[in-house]
């Protein structure tokens, strides 16, 4: 399990080095990816690890969903995201 963890963790590093360089709204969601409640969302079922994140936007560029594939393309789960008008991260939820 250890090593699956820390195997989803340099993978949320590396999104976050690609999210950095998109401006707006992602900032919000930056700060959410580094907090404790993030790293709950995302936790993976024993026995499984994430191959692949996959992302979908909003027409105004904001972040809409972050779904979690295994090697098979199976989804672990999808974290469907809620904006505020102002741009600032409203809800998350995960399915």
């Amino acid at each position: 399990m250890k090593n699956v963890t820390e195997e989803f963790l340099r993978s949320q590093n590396k999104v976050l080095q690609a999210l950095q360089a998109i401006p707006g709204s992602l900032q919000s969601i930056l700060s959410f990816i580094q907090s404790a409640t993030f790293q709950g969302l995302t936790r993976v079922p024993p026995g499984k690890q994430v191959n692949e994140i996959k992302l979908t936007w909003n027409l105004n560029g904001t972040l809409a969903t972050w779904t979690a594939q295994d090697a098979d393309g199976n989804t672990l789960f999808t974290l469907t995201f809620t904006w505020n008008p102002d741009g600032t991260l409203y809800d998350v939820v995960r399915s």
